[in-house]
């Protein structure tokens, strides 16, 4: 199906809209997911925690489906466990995010010298390792946003999705003008003002019902779309490293589960502080 705009000669074809299978597709996929992750929004903190775990544990058989087509058939079953349980190890025992961090590179390193000989897979293995737990430490700030209140959670959710959707189809359609095109070709600086734009239009009229401080308002509204970019930035910056265009298919036009978090993971601990510092 093609939608189609007057031009010099004659019906042409709208910008954007090649494939509108795709981006119905793309917006329903979206809204399921909304929805899913506003329902364990709503129900606690804990109950996220086990639904963030269960992210956690998808998006490191993601990666680790990329590491064994650079190094081989290694087994990385205990690491993918390991990451798996940082979450419910923070959540449930008194350590800070930091001690976490430590008692799991610990861990990591120790599997890595247990399973692994010298020289046969470590540095691939430690790397993956480390790099998977930036999933689960990043997340674990949307339990702590939790544990202040539904609110402010629901508030990052709406702000970054406002930024990504209107980002991307801004771009879509009108973006000329490209922000780093070695790293991500497809991100174009008028995608990035749109949705900075959205976000601040977003913030104007409905600020006071999120109940959050006043005073952080220009703030979250220009800080968190940065952040969400940067985060962008920083997968399509792994993946051009991996040769890769999306981690998986398992979300359809939304690729995998690390292609479609990729926004919210950098933003999460800058909202975090910024409630730290202003509530």
């Amino acid at each position: 199906m093609k939608i189609f705009q007057k031009g010099k000669e004659g019906l042409v074809e709208l910008k954007g809209f090649k494939n509108l299978n795709e981006h119905i597709t793309r917006i329903i996929v979206g809204t399921l997911l909304f929805l899913i992750v506003s329902f364990f929004i709503y129900k606690g903190s804990l109950f996220l925690m086990l639904f963030l775990t269960f992210i956690s544990f998808l998006g490191s058989l993601e990666f680790s489906k990329v590491i064994k087509n650079k190094i081989g058939n290694e087994n990385f079953l205990p690491f993918i466990i390991i990451i798996s349980l940082y979450l419910p190890f923070y959540y449930f025992l008194p350590f800070t995010s930091y001690e976490t961090i430590l008692i799991f590179l610990l861990l990591i390193l120790f599997f890595s010298l247990t399973f692994f000989k010298i020289g046969n897979g470590i540095y691939w293995t430690f790397l993956f390792s480390f790099l998977l737990l930036y999933l689960p430490f990043l997340l674990s700030f949307a339990i702590e946003i939790r544990e202040i209140g539904k609110k402010p959670l629901f508030y990052f959710l709406f702000t970054v999705l406002i930024y990504d959707t209107f980002a991307f189809y801004i771009g879509k359609f009108f973006g000329k003008t490209k922000l780093l095109e070695r790293i991500s070709p497809n991100k174009t600086l008028e995608g990035f003002i749109g949705g900075l734009i959205a976000v601040i239009l977003f913030n104007l009229f409905s600020f006071k019902f999120w109940e959050l401080p006043i005073p952080s308002m220009p703030f979250l509204s220009i800080i968190l779309p940065i952040s969400a970019q940067i985060g962008d930035f920083f997968e399509s910056y792994l993946k051009r490293c991996l040769e890769i265009k999306d981690f998986s298919n398992i979300l359809l036009s939304h690729g995998g589960i690390l292609d479609r978090i990729d926004s919210y993971l950098f933003a999460l601990p800058i909202f975090y502080l910024i409630l730290r510092i202003t509530l």
